[in-house]
């Protein structure tokens, strides 16, 4: 309750962080991850008039399967980067949402009387007990109190 107390002190300046933290979190744009899918599409087209192309007029194997491969690996790396965006747009979405709830339970309360689940949930990261029996909190926005 004390350290969860001594941070509440500075709440102020600990959400102004939060929330410049926030904006520096680099977002994925999805007009970027709209593209990618954009070229995608062109690609499954590609591949499907190749196949057509193929059944029609009977291309050489050799010709047709260099041409296959060039498709299918083209496709796989547009894939690979589709995902690995989404990746980083869910994963910077996920901070922003955790340092915004993070800020907003530290505007909701001034001073602990009494342990919370909820409260040490969302600010403890971890309480290293140290062999002299000094205990440091460590608060999920990197602050360290020694009790």
């Amino acid at each position: 309750i004390t350290a969860i107390n001594q941070v509440l002190g500075n709440k102020e300046e600990i959400i102004e962080n939060c929330m410049l933290l926030c904006d520096c979190i680099t977002d994925v744009d999805d007009i970027v991850i709209e593209k990618v899918i954009q070229e995608m599409n062109i690609v499954s087209d590609l591949i499907r008039n190749l196949i057509k192309q193929q059944s029609t007029t009977r291309m050489k194997p050799e010709v047709y399967q260099a041409e296959q491969e060039k498709l299918d690996e083209r496709y796989r790396s547009l894939k690979s980067r589709y995902d690995a965006l989404v990746l980083k747009k869910d994963t910077a979405e996920g901070k922003k949402k955790f340092i915004r709830q993070y800020a907003e339970m530290l505007q909701q309360h001034d001073v602990i009387t009494e342990f919370s689940d909820e409260l040490w949930l969302k600010s403890i990261e971890n309480v290293t007990v140290c062999t002299d029996g000094t205990m440091i909190f460590r608060f999920k926005d990197g602050t360290e109190i020694w009790g």
